[in-house]
């Protein structure tokens, strides 16, 4: 169990121009957050930072777990994450990915591949490999992996590109569902991507706001 993130004196600088910096901030178990700005101004780099895929240019990112700090090195054993820049392994089927990865990492104990493959609703496409599928179907195995997959922390970078309508509805339904301690997820102030939100920080004035629910 995840109780808090704190990120302390974060900065991210690309290209010599600072994206964010000195950004201070705690999120505990319940917290669903969504973190805004437009294109550009680093929302998507603050959650591959949290993350562990992308490494700051100044300051750190704590996890505590069951009243003790865990090891930087051990962050990823926390964390679900997910984003348009994800590559999927394309030689393989969605079935041959969920089945390695429940090897690798494991899913929360409500999650099986049978219900991933029902839910996704793709279950026709199940022979073929990933590269053959759509940008929207190919959205679908990356979200379904990213709250499947066991993992206190669920990361979710602009989760509803590339689905269309019917996609936009079951992305609703899917996170309403999910389980975890602490949810964050970047958005372009997209309100099907942060309607379940209580809390947003505004990436480009670093100001955090609670919502009342």
């Amino acid at each position: 169990m995840v109780e808090e993130i704190v990120l302390t004196d974060i900065g991210k600088r690309f290209n010599g121009r600072w994206l964010f910096r000195r950004l201070d901030i705690s999120w505990q178990k319940g917290d669903r957050v969504a973190i805004i700005g437009a294109n550009g101004s680093g929302k998507s780099s603050l959650t591959s930072i949290i993350s562990g895929y992308l490494t700051p240019t100044e300051g750190g990112v704590v996890i505590k777990s069951n009243q003790l700090i865990v090891a930087e090195s051990d962050h990823w054993k926390y964390i679900s994450w997910t984003s348009p820049a994800l590559l999927l392994p394309e030689q393989l089927t969605y079935l041959e990915l969920f089945t390695q990865i429940e090897k690798m990492r494991g899913f929360h104990h409500h999650w099986s591949i049978a219900k991933m493959e029902a839910m996704m609703g793709l279950e026709k496409y199940q022979n073929q490999p990933l590269k053959s599928f759509s940008s929207g179907m190919r959205q679908r195995v990356k979200l379904i992996l990213a709250f499947a997959m066991h993992a206190d922390i669920l990361i979710l970078d602009e989760p509803t590109a590339h689905l269309d309508k019917s996609g936009v509805a079951w992305f609703s339904n899917l996170v309403q569902d999910a389980q975890h301690d602490i949810i964050v997820v970047a958005s372009n102030s997209n309100v099907d991507e942060m309607f379940f939100c209580n809390k947003i920080l505004d990436v480009v004035t670093c100001v955090p706001v609670s919502i009342g629910h």
